[in-house]
C-alpha cells in the first residue's frame, strides 16, 4: 500500500518522531485527507506499519521453513530470516514510542511472538537449549532495532555464524 510505503521512507529517511500524518501525505502524494481516511490516526498508521512488517515476518519465516529439513525448521527459518528484519528495523524507534506512550501496544507484537516461541519448543529436543539461541540472536536485533549494537561487525558476524552452527545451519 503506497500509504504504508511513505510512512516507511518517512520514518527511515528522516527518523520516528518526522513520522505524522502530513509527512505521510507529502510523501505519498495523498492528500491529508486521504491518509486519514485510511488511516484515521498516527496511531491507527504506526499499527499498520507494524501489522505489515508483522506480515511479512511472518511470511519470511513460513517460505524459510517450507525449505529446511531436520530439526528445528522454525528456528533456523528465524536466524535465516534477513528480509522482513530490514523492513522492520526502521519501525523499531516508532512502535518503542507507542509502547512507552501505552504498553498496551506491544500487544501488536506478543501473539506472533507466541507462535514463534511454541514452534521453536515444540520442534526442540533440548528445548533450553534452542530457545537460549533464539533469544540472543533476537537479543542482537533487538540491539540493532534501538541502535545500541555496539559489538562491531566482524565479531557480530562470528556470534551469528557460531549460533547457527549450534542449532546445525
Amino acid at each position: 500500500m503506497e500509504i504504508l510505503d511513505a510512512a516507511e521512507r518517512v520514518v527511515r529517511e528522516k527518523g520516528a518522531n518526522h513520522l505524522t500524518i502530513d509527512a505521510v501525505a507529502q510523501t505519498s502524494g495523498f492528500s491529508k485527507g486521504g491518509v486519514l481516511y485510511n488511516f484515521p490516526s498516527k496511531l491507527a498508521l504506526l499499527e499498520g506499519m507494524v501489522n505489515r512488517a508483522i506480515a511479512d515476518f511472518e511470511q519470511e519465516v513460513d517460505d524459510l521453513r517450507e525449505n529446511i529439513d531436520g530439526k528445528n525448521a522454525t528456528l533456523k527459518a528465524i536466524l535465516n530470516s534477513r528480509i522482513a528484519f530490514e523492513r522492520r528495523k526502521p519501525m523499531a524507534g516508532a512502535y518503542f514510542a507507542a509502547i512507552a506512550e501505552d504498553p498496551k501496544y506491544a500487544e501488536w507484537v506478543r501473539p506472533t511472538l507466541r507462535r514463534k516461541f511454541d514452534q521453536i519448543h515444540d520442534e526442540a529436543d533440548d528445548k533450553e537449549f534452542e530457545l537460549i539461541i533464539w533469544l540472543a540472536f533476537e537479543g542482537m536485533r533487538l540491539f540493532d532495532m534501538l541502535d545500541l549494537m555496539v559489538i562491531p561487525d566482524d565479531v557480530r558476524e562470528r556470534i551469528e555464524k557460531r549460533l547457527e552452527h549450534m542449532i546445525g545451519l
